[in-house]
């Protein structure tokens, strides 16, 4: 995006520096969400300074109010361990956590038959790493892309959607999905592999309206309305267990 830049800062809640990322952008208006591993603002950068400084406090008061309303959300904030044994509950089967001892210092992870093996540098019933964490969204991303892909087109040709040129599954901070009308491309993030199957259809549902209105105007609502008349009962779901939702 054209003139974007970040800065870090925090926001002090009890006796936690809780990690905040600002984004400057050319935006018509503050957007604050509660990503995986920070808050993240985004605040108009074509602003005067004081009314800048002011939609940061106003994001800091946000972010204090839902925290006090679920002190749970800290959690957010943390790395997710990985327990031997473990299961991991995605939409269609549950898959164990082996965690095997491997002497390279190399963390690999891979799928074989319902079980993820992780190769760890030391013997311990529990890890907690943010490079794990990434190596175990992309082998689930490698084994779900083929059916993510396939459940996408039919989709599409049972609603009557444009075909979308490209899916992906990918992990996001602060959307479920997005589209790129422009090049076709369709994205998905990795946490909805942990939904049920009918909440991922509904954003799948929701990205392929954006083919057709690249905006949240009535239109579109009307059509994802048509094509999806529960939306508002998934997008319930996951306003209420969303941030539960952790790879």
């Amino acid at each position: 995006m054209r003139g974007r830049n970040y800065y870090n800062d925090y926001i002090q809640f009890q006796s936690l520096q809780l990690p905040l990322r600002i984004y400057l952008e050319y935006r018509s208006g503050a957007r604050y969400a509660l990503g995986k591993n920070s808050f993240i603002f985004r605040i108009p950068v074509q602003i005067a300074e004081s009314k800048r400084q002011e939609l940061i406090i106003h994001g800091k008061n946000w972010a204090l109010k839902i925290l006090s309303g679920d002190p749970s959300l800290i959690k957010q904030f943390q790395t997710k361990p990985y327990r031997h044994g473990e299961l991991i509950k995605c939409f269609d089967r549950e898959w164990k956590i082996c965690l095997i001892n491997s002497n390279n210092g190399l963390v690999r992870t891979k799928w074989a038959e319902n079980k993820l093996e992780i190769d760890v540098s030391e013997p311990t019933s529990e890890i907690r790493d943010e490079q794990l964490s990434k190596a175990v969204q992309k082998v689930l991303s490698s084994f779900y892309r083929p059916f993510l892909q396939n459940r996408t087109l039919e989709l599409a040709q049972k609603h009557q959607f444009p075909k979308p040129q490209k899916v992906s599954l990918r992990y996001m901070s602060t959307r479920w999905g997005s589209c790129r009308k422009s090049t076709g491309t369709i994205s998905i993030n990795t946490k909805l592999l942990l939904a049920p199957e009918e909440v991922l259809d509904s954003v799948i549902v929701h990205e392929l309206s954006h083919l057709i209105h690249p905006n949240h105007s009535l239109s579109f609502w009307k059509l994802v309305k048509q094509c999806d008349p529960d939306y508002k009962k998934y997008n319930k779901w996951l306003k209420t267990h969303g941030n539960q939702l952790v790879l």
